[in-house]
């Protein structure tokens, strides 16, 4: 019941911010980056919220009154739902690194991450992310097979041998090295970003304490 409803909140949420940076204009690097985390966010609430649907058709409806194995479906559309995942997180981390740039050194990065570079990088974080998973998507597909115990002709999955093989491949980079590295580079532009901000609250409490006995004495 709270995944369900956890989803439709993130789906609106996602539609909202969508909107919202819509009418406030995509003319800026930090807009569209935040646009498009909202879109790959999206996409993947929907995705996941059809696995689960079918999840549960194929769960409470009797497999003999369909054609299509759900959970084999399912199964197929995960590694979509990954690739999307993967996406957000490496705008996730584009948009950290952004941020730390601009605010540690903002003289050299002022005109560097711009509209368009920015879709550029996007749309290269989304082919890498199928590239990754193409492997794994071209060894196994979705075929009709005989189900010679329901005595019906079912859509169902197919596997090449080297499936496993590359399963365990993804496993290993997208899914244990690749966020690893994504939350370091994150944590450490946060650091990075935290540490210039106190230290430019700092420079303007000097600022103003310099400047007030200035102002009382014009005063007096």
């Amino acid at each position: 019941v709270l995944e369900p409803a956890l989803g439709i909140f993130g789906v609106a949420v996602n539609v909202a911010n969508i909107v919202i940076f819509a009418r406030i204009g995509l003319n800026e690097s930090i807009n569209v980056s935040f646009c498009a985390l909202s879109v790959t966010d999206l996409l993947f609430l929907v995705c996941s919220g059809v696995i689960n649907l079918f999840i549960a058709m194929g769960t409470y409806i009797p497999q003999a009154m369909v054609w299509v194995n759900m959970h084999a479906l399912s199964g197929y559309l995960t590694w979509y739902r990954h690739i999307l995942f993967d996406t957000s997180t490496c705008i996730h981390t584009y948009i950290a690194v952004a941020r730390c740039c601009c605010v540690a050194m903002p003289l050299k990065f002022k005109n560097v991450f711009t509209v368009r570079r920015a879709l550029v990088v996007f749309f290269i974080f989304l082919s890498a992310n199928f590239a990754s998973h193409m492997p794994l998507l071209l060894s196994h597909g979705l075929t009709w097979v005989y189900n010679p115990k329901l005595n019906i002709t079912q859509l169902n999955t197919w596997f090449y041998d080297e499936w496993t093989f590359y399963r365990r491949i993804n496993d290993i980079a997208n899914r244990t090295i690749f966020p690893i590295v994504a939350l370091l580079i994150s944590i450490i532009c946060a650091a990075i970003l935290t540490r210039e901000l106190i230290r430019a609250s700092k420079r303007r409490e000097q600022m103003t304490r310099s400047s007030t006995p200035y102002a009382l004495t014009r005063s007096a």
